[in-house]
């Protein structure tokens, strides 16, 4: 392995032990420096964010996932060029003379 990927390694190695150091500590150490209606708006945005999110049993996902999903690809419509209106064409512009 050269020395550039065993930094790579190393480096996410030292970045994951430190996230979840972090993570351990998070929500109990946010909990503690809010205020009684700080928790409470928080709280009441969580339940809300789960309402309008619920936990889905699979068939429900699937049900989802089928209701979503396209009969066929969308076929592209080309419009038909406006008679008389220069054609331009693709590419670098030539050089006029």
């Amino acid at each position: 392995m050269a020395k550039k990927d065993k930094d790579r390694v190393f480096t996410l190695e030292w970045f994951k032990r430190q996230g979840a150091r972090g993570g351990k500590l998070g929500g109990r150490k946010a909990s503690e420096n809010m205020t009684p209606e700080q928790r409470t708006a928080r709280a009441l945005k969580a339940v809300a964010a789960r309402k309008t999110n619920p936990v889905l049993s699979e068939e429900e996902k699937a049900a989802r996932v089928a209701a979503k999903r396209p009969v066929g690809r969308p076929k592209k419509v080309a419009e038909a060029p406006v008679t008389g209106a220069p054609v331009r064409k693709r590419g670098r512009p030539s050089k006029i003379a």
